[in-house]
């Protein structure tokens, strides 16, 4: 069965006005507040995907005082990953193992991003995956043909995490002046001109009129786009409503980690984009990119005696995210919680699982696959417009929201475009921003 869901919402949002910034007051450039010795400036970050954790972690690079608040119980968004255990049919014990659930790989275009690569990598949290990457394009209609496959050419490398893509945000949120709370939400945000601080705000559980008091911070940094949407900074005034309503246009996309007793036969590739499928539109080994934790880790004698398993990654294509696009579906995933909502995502899940055994027989020209004891380890829904949305583009090198009075900034890839790099960027101009608030005039 699917063991669990979650979401994570990541959105692609092409650019911003310089007009609308200046009409309300919003920029880029320094704070009008008075300054504030460096040391003495907390900042939260709302959001610990890989935009929350690069600002996150260079404005501790720069001495700020940093708290990271994260409702996932994982850091990562969609550079994250997901860790567990498989339970072996017949009590034959446990085994370890982890997928990367969002972006497969990374691979650097600019040479602002290269930088950070160079830094990642040289500090062993990323490592160059060398993987076979191939389009694999299934025949029409119900025939006896064969899948055929095509090679991607690639112009750069491919970096993944050392230990798994969502191993990255994890490093980089290390720093002993940064405090990362997972599991936490941010259901109230208060501004005070007085003292010019945010005051934020948890809601108790016994409770709806019971809050905690989460602390006081002189700057925040939004890189979760649902807390400016709907959330506790909706009214801040960053983005105007047509923004809003555009940034919150959602595309279902799901990811399905399968883990096999036995290895799944060579199909020639390590990592494929899939056309022709019902549901699928890549599809990785994750074992060839990161080890299991036990082969990785564990002790010779631990290793002999524990079975590993051979783990893939599924992801679904633009055929699913229209079929959930219908009123039907829509009506359905409306609701936060319901059983209708959960047998959807089955439903789903078990369409990419056939799918998955359909790919593998039409390469290989039999069902061998069939044969192998097979576990559905997780299942990740994420509401993601993959295509961006339609914001006309801003100033050249702007990659973040500035509110000076109000000293808050949100950064994201839904604010420049749909990349790992974008988000990345978009972080680290976000922490150039606050460093510009409290920089002495």
């Amino acid at each position: 069965a699917i063991a669990s869901h979650s979401l994570q919402t990541r959105n692609y949002v092409r650019g911003i006005v310089k007009s609308r910034f200046l009409r309300r007051g919003i920029s880029h450039t320094r704070c009008n507040a008075e300054a504030k010795p460096r040391k003495d400036a907390k900042v939260a970050v709302i959001g610990a995907g890989i935009s929350g954790s690069v600002c996150a972690a260079e404005l501790a690079r720069r001495g700020y005082q940093v708290d990271v608040y994260e409702r996932e119980a994982e850091v990562g968004g969609r550079a994250g990953g997901h860790s567990g255990e498989v339970e072996l049919e017949f009590k034959r014990g446990s085994v370890p193992v982890r997928f990367d659930t969002g972006a497969q790989y990374i691979s650097p275009k600019s040479p602002e991003f290269q930088s950070m690569i160079d830094t990642w990598a040289g500090n062993g949290i990323l490592k160059e995956w060398k993987g076979r990457v191939a389009t694999v394009t299934l025949p029409e209609g119900k025939t006896d043909a064969r899948a055929t496959i095509e090679e991607k050419s690639t112009s750069g490398e491919r970096w993944i995490g050392s230990g798994g893509m969502g191993t990255l945000c994890a490093h980089l949120l290390k720093d002993k002046s940064i405090k990362s709370l997972t599991n936490q939400m941010v259901d109230r945000a208060e501004w005070s001109d007085t003292d010019t601080t945010w005051k934020l705000f948890a809601q108790q559980q016994q409770g709806e009129d019971s809050e905690d008091h989460l602390g006081s911070y002189d700057a925040v940094v939004v890189s979760a786009k649902q807390a400016l949407t709907k959330g506790p900074f909706q009214g801040v005034g960053l983005f105007d409503s047509s923004e809003l309503k555009e940034i919150e246009k959602k595309t279902w996309s799901f990811t399905a980690c399968l883990a096999f007793e036995q290895p799944v036969p060579d199909l020639g590739f390590q990592g494929a984009i899939v056309c022709g499928s019902r549901s699928l539109g890549w599809i990785s080994h994750q074992t060839s990119k990161t080890p299991s934790p036990i082969q990785s880790s564990a002790s010779k004698d631990r290793r002999k005696k524990t079975p590993t398993l051979d783990c893939w990654v599924l992801q679904s294509n633009d055929v699913i995210s229209k079929f959930c696009d219908e009123d039907r579906q829509k009506v359905v995933l409306a609701e936060e919680d319901n059983v209708m909502k959960d047998y959807l995502f089955y439903a789903i899940g078990t369409r990419m699982q056939e799918d998955f055994g359909t790919l593998v027989s039409s390469i290989l020209g039999d069902r061998s696959i069939q044969e192998i004891p097979m576990y559905s380890v997780h299942f990740k829904e994420w509401t993601d417009n993959l295509m961006g949305v339609n914001l006309p583009p801003g100033p050249p090198g702007v990659r973040c929201r500035v509110d000076d009075q109000k000293r808050i900034v949100a950064c994201g890839d839904y604010l420049t475009g749909s990349k790992i790099e974008d988000a990345a960027l978009s972080g680290k101009s976000a922490a150039d921003a606050v460093a510009a608030m409290f920089d002495a005039n």
